[in-house]
């Protein structure tokens, strides 16, 4: 009798050791703020790999004139209690924005989520997405960057001298561009593209070479936004 109930006793704790160490990690399960009641997840930044997850396509962010859209579509939803929406400023140091319950559903159609950040940090952020299963384990997305250009308002470029003559240097600087090269095109009349030019540091000096006089259009694209403007060659 003694030794049948050493053997269950035994069996008992096996279990409970078992299911501690969920995904490898022997950490408890808690629910972290934010989660909906009954769904587990581990604590961020107690796990000591960082599943990759793939069962998400098109994860994109969006500058717009109040925060950051976020978007995603979900090609797997079974076993999905969620996910978390992070930030960085550096993609180094990550906190978690917010959750959205997952649908849970064994439909092999996506499923298509939306997230908005009110309040990004002007100029870089970094987002990533952390699936949270019903068991317990979590696979993190590769993080995406976008530029938020905040309180500055809009983005622009300003040409100088405009009138310009031939054979001279203009001056152009952008106004809340991101910090990285950005490609100005230089268009005749008729849409021909007559040259290429690379500003970086938010301004420099374009050589229009031996234009003819006349009217042209420099034109570059920052994110989403096309901006042009007119420049006279006299």
């Amino acid at each position: 009798m003694k030794k049948l109930l050493f053997t269950i006793f035994s069996t008992c704790i096996l279990s409970i050791m078992a299911i501690a160490q969920i995904d490898n990690h022997n950490v408890p399960i808690t629910a972290t703020e934010g989660t909906s009641a009954g769904i587990a997840s581990i604590p961020l930044g107690m796990e000591r790999v960082q599943a990759p997850l793939t069962e998400v396509a098109d994860f994109e962010a969006f500058d717009r004139p109040t925060g950051v859209q976020i978007e995603w579509k979900s090609l797997e939803e079974r076993n999905n209690g969620g996910f978390q929406v992070l930030r960085s400023r550096d993609g180094q140091v990550w906190s978690v924005l917010g959750f959205i319950p997952g649908q849970n559903v064994s439909s092999q159609v996506y499923v298509e989520y939306e997230y908005f950040d009110q309040y990004p940090n002007d100029g870089d952020n970094y987002y990533q997405l952390r699936k949270i299963y019903l068991n317990g384990t979590s696979a993190y997305s590769e993080p995406i960057r976008v530029w938020y250009r905040g309180s500055a308002g809009s983005y622009g470029f300003t040409v100088y001298p405009n009138p310009a003559t031939p054979s001279t240097q203009v001056f152009v600087k952008l106004e809340n561009a991101p910090p990285s090269a950005t490609v100005m095109n230089l268009y005749d009349m008729k849409g021909h593209l007559i040259s290429q030019y690379n500003i970086t540091d938010f301004q420099d000096d374009i050589n229009l070479g031996s234009l003819a006089s006349g009217m042209y259009v420099l034109s570059t694209q920052i994110g989403e936004d096309r901006l042009t403007k007119r420049l006279v060659v006299n």
